[in-house]
């Protein structure tokens, strides 16, 4: 087959309508940043590179009513987003990023939102049920562990990948994790749970990678 999915995708550095009008897509949040007045979060997952979802104000208040306020908790959850042809803007309908399925629910839910016209209805929410035999989820989203040891695994990485989005400079970074602590949970982690060693080096290369495009580009401007 001749595909023309991967010759349509929209170039941009968010995830937009366009790149969803072959069908919907499940993505696995794996860092969370601050954006802009507009877009506030930015919401990057695996093998997005730099492009990340923007999720709009009604969908911002979905992923707050379902996953919690703290926008971090999204980190390591999956959810699956799809193109809405109806989404109007300026009176036109030109379509964009709807959520359709969210991981760690084991129900339906319904969020109240305001629709286009002012008035208020239920936007539904399907529970995400991820296959964890895939290389993509890593077996992070298997039945809740009662092994107390594990849970406090899960919650240190998801400490780290917060801090690490968190940090501005690449020192405070590079500080951060050199440090003996660090490494030595991180050497635990490889042995015991490399499913979470493997999504906290992700998330430390990503912003390495970050911070060193940033670093770079404010030294050329200076030059310019």
């Amino acid at each position: 087959m001749m595909d023309l999915a991967p010759t349509i995708i929209a170039k941009s550095d968010q995830l937009n309508a366009d790149d969803l009008v072959s069908g919907p897509m499940t993505i696995t949040i794996n860092r969370v940043t601050k954006g802009t007045a507009d877009q506030p979060f930015f919401f990057f997952y695996e093998g997005s590179g730099k492009k990340s979802f923007r999720p709009c104000k009604s969908m911002r208040r979905v992923i707050a009513e379902i996953w919690g306020q703290d926008a971090m908790r999204a980190v390591g959850k999956s959810m699956t987003v799809f193109r809405d042809a109806k989404v109007q803007y300026s009176g036109q309908e030109v379509g964009g990023v709807r959520i359709s399925h969210m991981s760690h629910i084991d129900q339906p839910r319904s969020v109240s939102l305001i629709t286009t016209r002012g008035r208020r209805g239920l936007y539904n929410v399907q529970p995400l049920i991820v296959d964890v035999q895939t290389p993509q989820d890593r077996g992070e989203y298997s039945a809740p562990r009662n092994n107390p040891a594990e849970d406090k695994a899960a919650e240190w990485t998801d400490r780290q990948i917060s801090m690490i989005a968190a940090v501005n400079r690449i020192e405070d970074l590079e500080a951060g994790t050199s440090s003996d602590g660090f490494t030595k949970n991180l050497q635990r982690l490889e042995k015991s749970r490399p499913e979470l060693a493997d999504r906290l080096k992700a998330a430390l290369g990503q912003r390495v990678e970050d911070l060193t495009t940033a670093t770079e580009t404010a030294d050329q401007g200076e030059w310019a």
